[in-house]
């Protein structure tokens, strides 16, 4: 699972050290963002702005590593990624994907 700081912005909480978009409503600092990689898709419209770090061709797909902010997350596409180090890229996940973690005990926040 990618496991991301996040912090305090205008709209609700944001990967620590990016413009946003807002993850989730509410306070930011304290808490941590999982998303496990197959969650996470590369695509053209509004998300997570990312430049790639590596590619690693597995056969039935890919591990994309990206970069958002001074945070690395592994997206796991389907197929092979022609992706260069550096591309910039956009990354979304479904809001069901998003997991909200205490940053100091690790226990994840269940919504009420």
């Amino acid at each position: 699972m990618n496991l991301l700081e996040l912090e305090d912005a205008d709209g609700g909480a944001v990967v620590r050290g990016t413009d946003g978009p807002a993850v989730s409503p509410g306070k930011g600092e304290g808490w941590l963002l999982g998303v496990r990689p197959e969650d996470v898709a590369l695509t053209s419209g509004p998300g997570l702005a990312a430049r790639v770090t590596t590619v690693e061709y597995l056969g039935a797909d890919s591990i994309v590593s990206c970069a958002a902010g001074r945070q690395t997350l592994a997206v796991r596409a389907p197929g092979r990624v022609e992706l260069a180090a550096g591309a910039a890229v956009t990354l979304g996940w479904k809001p069901e994907a998003t997991h909200l973690f205490d940053a100091s005990t690790g226990t994840r926040h269940v919504p009420a």
